[in-house]
């Protein structure tokens, strides 16, 4: 058992190395328009599935519940038929809003889950120590923060002002959902058990 938690550990981490990567990588091709300006909501779309992919998956990893599993596998499977379909019939000319829009509201049920199943089954004292805490708060926080910001980009993305503000309210969150990604990466894990002492 020892050793498939440390299999999961590692694995957790690698997904979310990699998804920062290409988080980085493709937030260079947008900014300094190497793509170029016609494939820029392509990247938009990509990088939604390919965030949502690696999230999904951390998750299908860290939670327990079987019956929760498969709701997270049905779905994962269904919103990414869902937006490869809106990535081919709109041809990426727009900021597709939809499909941001479920994937934060997706992320958000399976973070809150995540943590809900944390709380009530740990035997450690202190969920902290964890580097999957660190990672559930920063999606937490930056999906709750960017929420509304996605769902009017739709309509607004090529209006200027628009898109000044929504560019300094991404930036703000996408910076400390990095900030708690380096934490979660220098967690040292207490893997001390602690007793469960029962409620009188």
């Amino acid at each position: 058992m020892t050793n498939l938690k440390r299999v999961s550990q590692k694995e957790g981490v690698w997904v979310i190395f990699f998804y920062s990567i290409y988080s980085f990588l493709n937030d260079i091709l947008i900014q300094f328009n190497i793509a170029g300006s016609e494939n820029k909501y392509t990247l938009y779309s990509l990088y939604t599935i390919v965030e949502y992919s690696c999230m999904a998956y951390l998750f299908y990893k860290l939670i327990t519940n079987i019956t929760v599993k498969w709701i997270l596998l049905s779905c994962s499977v269904l919103f990414l038929i869902f937006a490869f379909y809106g990535l081919f019939r709109a041809k990426a000319r727009t900021f597709d809003s939809i499909s941001v829009s479920i994937e934060a509201i997706l992320l958000l049920a399976f973070c809150v889950y995540y943590l809900f199943e944390r709380v009530k089954n740990s035997n450690s004292l202190f969920i902290y120590t964890t580097y999957q805490f660190w990672i559930t708060v920063a999606l937490m926080i930056y999906f709750a923060g960017t929420f509304f910001l996605f769902i009017y980009a739709q309509n607004y993305f090529d209006n200027a002002n628009f898109f000044n503000t929504y560019s300094l309210i991404n930036a703000t969150f996408y910076i400390l959902k990095n900030i708690l990604f380096s934490v979660a990466f220098s967690v040292k894990e207490d893997n001390t058990n602690y007793p469960i002492i029962p409620s009188k």
